[in-house]
């Protein structure tokens, strides 16, 4: 058992090799593999580890080195430590459900949790993973249509109605807080969502989402010496929804700032209407793999995309004050968040998204 110690500003001295101790039996199964048999003289030599501070917690990527037949070995694992035991046995049972999920397809996977506790320091452990994020890639279709395969493999082929009311009291809210921050945006806000309202209301969106499917949760590999996709992995299942919410929200938080990175630069979508295009084909060759609906069947009222992307522009911006320095000059901290809200008013009355949609379904 790990002793509480909640100092996390020095884990190679505190918390990691204590920490590692929990499970050493994982290196040593690593050893055997590589080696072919039960290693001898097996001991932990030391870590170098990585950290960084997420919402739910402290995350350290922590390489380890160990012996094991007189040879010298390493590998990589990411250990979350929060103060949340709810947040662990939750997360838990959402890597388990996207793990399930995805274990038929080789292509497709997400670290596999290696050691979980409850006791003081909550923890929660998974293999490391080698990969860039795509995020940190260039456009490129192939990593687009592989993960709209990933994301519609994680969705599933049940539908049904969203929860309505859900979506319109989120809507009014934002309007509201939008209105505080840029005079007018709540009426434009509101005019620009009436499109989309029936669509949620009449499609069959609802699915489990992941909740948090940015582009830096989404992990590429590629086969080295080759410029060839291997696997495509999604992390952090933290944020998982299974009741009443649309598969459209994922496709929005996923092209949300890709699509603002754009248009804050050049006023327009080109880039990610040509990468939203691979990734809505991949996701139908992917339904269509499962025996699921057509796309035209979920959204026969009209795609929504836009108007989740335009939920992430809004969100985005009432969120961009507790990420910045305290010291960064309020009229700055203020043209940041209204650029936010203007790129979800141009969002809402361009529709760059349905665009692709009715071009791909055409």
């Amino acid at each position: 058992m790990m002793k509480s110690d909640n100092n996390f500003s020095n884990p190679d001295k505190y918390l990691i090799p204590e920490a590692v101790k929990a499970f050493q039996y994982y290196f040593e199964y690593l050893a055997s593999r590589i080696l072919g048999n039960k290693p001898k003289n097996f001991a932990i030599l030391k870590t170098k580890t990585k950290s960084k501070r997420g919402a739910e917690g402290s995350l350290y990527i922590s390489k380890v080195f160990f012996q094991a037949n007189e040879k010298e070995l390493s590998a990589t694992v990411a250990m979350k430590f929060t103060d949340d035991v709810k947040a662990i046995k939750s997360e838990l049972i959402n890597s388990m459900l996207i793990e399930r999920r995805l274990s038929k397809y080789y292509m497709f996977s997400t670290p596999k949790v290696i050691f979980a506790s409850t006791n003081s320091p909550p923890i929660i452990v998974y293999e490391g993973i080698e990969g860039e994020n795509y995020d940190e890639l260039p456009p490129n279709p192939e990593k687009a249509f592989l993960t709209g395969r990933l994301l519609a493999t994680i969705h599933g082929i049940n539908t049904g109605k969203v929860n309505i009311s859900l979506y319109k009291d989120l809507i009014r809210v934002l309007g509201m807080k939008g209105e505080k921050i840029n005079q007018n945006f709540e009426k434009r806000f509101l005019q620009g969502c009436k499109l989309f309202i029936p669509m949620l209301e009449n499609n069959l969106e609802e699915s489990l989402i992941f909740g948090d499917f940015h582009q830096s949760n989404v992990m590429i590999s590629k086969i080295e010496d080759k410029n060839m996709i291997n696997t495509v992995y999604v992390i952090d299942p933290h944020y998982i929804q299974t009741n009443g919410f649309s598969r459209s929200e994922d496709m929005g938080i996923f092209f949300g700032n890709q699509a603002f990175q754009e248009w804050r630069i050049t006023g327009k979508f080109s880039v990610v209407k040509k990468d939203f295009s691979s990734f809505i084909e991949g996701y139908q060759v992917q339904m269509n793999y499962l025996n699921g609906p057509e796309l035209t069947k979920i959204f026969s009222y009209g795609l929504t995309v836009d108007y989740f992307v335009a939920q992430w522009g809004v969100l985005d911006a009432l969120d961009y004050p507790n990420r910045v320095h305290k010291e960064v000059p309020q009229a700055t901290l203020l043209k940041e968040m209204q650029e936010r809200l203007d790129f979800a008013l141009d969002v809402l009355e361009n529709k760059p998204f349905l665009e692709v949609f009715k071009q791909f379904i055409d």
